[in-house]
């Protein structure tokens, strides 16, 4: 039997390289034995090599130091979050929070794919890149209007000559900065736009002195937003020339001025929401207008008319919730009695202005047909109105036929009329254009001219038509009238008529009415 104790290993020539089919020696418990290389390596578990990978530029995981290969730990960083993931692998995650207000910048950061949205401009704004890594936001220019001056000088208008301005037609004039235009005056055109950035802090001054401050003849053109510091000078004279032109102001104020200006033929004069601190008159008119508009304005001093029609002929016209003051001496609308300021079909109105001291109407009456007043301090309200009475009437009604009735006859007083016609003959005519429900009343004093008792009648005739309905009797003989009284109501046009006509209803004996009174109201 072989023994493997106290052998001797030999020395042998060192190598660097183990051969394929080598075997290796080894002791385990006094026993001697061998093993090839294969097994051996394959024991060890060492088989394959470990080497760097990737971009030789990275950071490498694997630090080589001599024969000791250290695997380097993965630390966080900014933003970046490491761990041990549950199945023992190595997690990276991105360490960021999402705010919930306002827009996000990502989809959501929790899934496998974070998308970062763009930012894109629109209209108005601006984005770029600085390219020092900033993304930039601003607003971009507002799209510049190629019918707008912006004025911020007496320069920036067009140059005057001998003391004019001439604006330019179908134009704007924005206005930035008070300006001073010393002694000159500006002349409208066509379509142009005088407008400041605000009545409360855009002052215009001129020291002319006399004169209007614009001019304007056979144009359309707008005023507004503007303090106008004008001592002694008219507004405006503007002439439509063919009433096909119209005039606007909003939001003016004037201070020093002797008044809004003159209006000639135009299509249209609106003024809103203006302030005057003090005129001789306000808005004057002459020649025909087709529609004018004063609503909102202020002017705590008008020592005459704050509307002189003159000779003018307007088709429509109000004005209403003004604010004025004057003195005894000042008016609201000054005009031509009769309703000769109004065209056929035409109506003026003046609602709700707070009309103060001596302001009332010149020439002008709350009665005329073709103007209506309601709720103004110190002038009446409008009401459509008529009142006739008779009294101690001789003149006998000839009847004709039995129960067939006919106009009162006598002389009759004329009252009291309002927006109508009476006549003596006994008959009040609607004079308004538009129409009218109206209440009427009719009362009589009748008795037949001869013979005992019998039956009187009375009712309203309307355009010469007796209204069936209406009739009213009572019985009267010679010397012992009775009274009548006969209500009524009835929608009326323009040049309608009523009228009281009686009957006998016994037979065709005359009838003498000595009293009567006929009331529209």
């Amino acid at each position: 039997m072989a023994r493997a104790d106290s052998r001797k290993i030999s020395l042998f020539p060192a190598n660097t390289a183990i051969p394929t089919g080598s075997s290796f020696s080894f002791i385990n418990s006094g026993i001697n034995y061998q093993i090839t290389d294969t097994n051996f390596i394959s024991a060890l578990g060492v088989t394959g090599t470990i080497v760097q990978d990737g971009s030789v530029t990275g950071t490498a995981i694997l630090d080589t130091q001599g024969t000791v290969n250290n695997i380097r730990n993965l630390e966080d960083g900014a933003g970046i979050l490491t761990a041990v993931s549950a199945e023992n692998g190595v997690s990276i995650k991105w360490n960021a929070t999402q705010d919930t207000g306002g827009v996000a910048l990502t989809d959501g950061i929790t899934g496998s794919v974070i998308n970062l949205r763009s930012i894109v401009a629109a209209a108005g704004v601006t984005v770029a890149d600085t390219g020092s890594g900033q993304i930039q936001i601003g607003l971009s220019a507002t799209p510049a209007s190629t019918k707008t001056v912006q004025v911020n000088a007496l320069s920036d208008f067009p140059t005057p000559s001998a003391g004019v301005i001439t604006l330019a037609a179908d134009t704007e004039y924005f206005i930035s900065n008070d300006v001073d235009i010393g002694v000159n005056r500006f002349v409208l055109s066509n379509d142009t736009s005088f407008k400041g950035a605000s009545s409360t802090v855009i002052t215009i001054t001129s020291s002319l002195g006399s004169g209007f401050l614009f001019t304007g003849s056979a144009v359309t053109a707008a005023i507004s937003e503007c303090i106008f510091n004008i001592s002694g000078m008219d507004l405006i004279s503007f002439d439509g020339n063919s009433s096909a032109e119209s005039i606007s102001f909003l939001n003016v104020v004037t201070l020093g001025a002797t008044s809004w200006g003159t209006f000639t033929d135009t299509y249209s004069v609106v003024s809103i929401l203006n302030f005057a601190d003090s005129l001789t008159s306000g808005f004057n008119f002459a020649g025909t207008h087709t529609a004018v508009l004063i609503e909102d304005c202020i002017s705590p001093s008008v020592s005459g008319a704050f509307v002189d029609l003159g000779t003018a002929v307007l088709s429509a016209g109000t004005i209403e919730t003004c604010v004025i003051t004057s003195g005894a001496s000042g008016t609201l609308i000054t005009g031509l009695a009769g309703s000769a300021n109004v065209s056929a079909n035409g109506i003026i109105t003046a609602l709700n202005n707070r009309v103060t001291s001596g302001l009332k109407l010149a020439g002008v009456t709350i009665d005329d047909a073709r103007f209506q007043f309601a709720l103004n301090d110190t002038i009446a309200d409008t009401r459509t109105d008529g009142l006739l009475s008779m009294q101690g009437n001789a003149t006998n009604t000839v009847i004709g036929t039995q129960s067939v009735a006919v106009l009162t006859a006598g002389t009759w007083v004329i009252d009291e009329t309002s927006q109508m016609t009476g006549t003596t003959a006994g008959r009040l005519t609607l004079d308004t254009f538009k129409d009218a429900k109206l209440p009427i009343t009719a009362s009589v004093t009748i008795e037949p001219v001869s013979g005992g008792s019998q039956m009187m009648g009375a009712c309203i005739a309307i355009n010469g038509v007796a209204v069936a309905n209406s009739l009213r009797t009572s019985s009267a003989s010679s010397s012992t009238p009775t009274s009548i009284t006969v209500p009524w109501q009835a929608s009326l046009s323009n040049t309608d008529y009523v009228e009281i006509w009686v009957s006998n209803e016994s037979g065709t004996t005359d009838v003498l009415v000595t009293s009567a009174i006929l009331r529209v109201n």
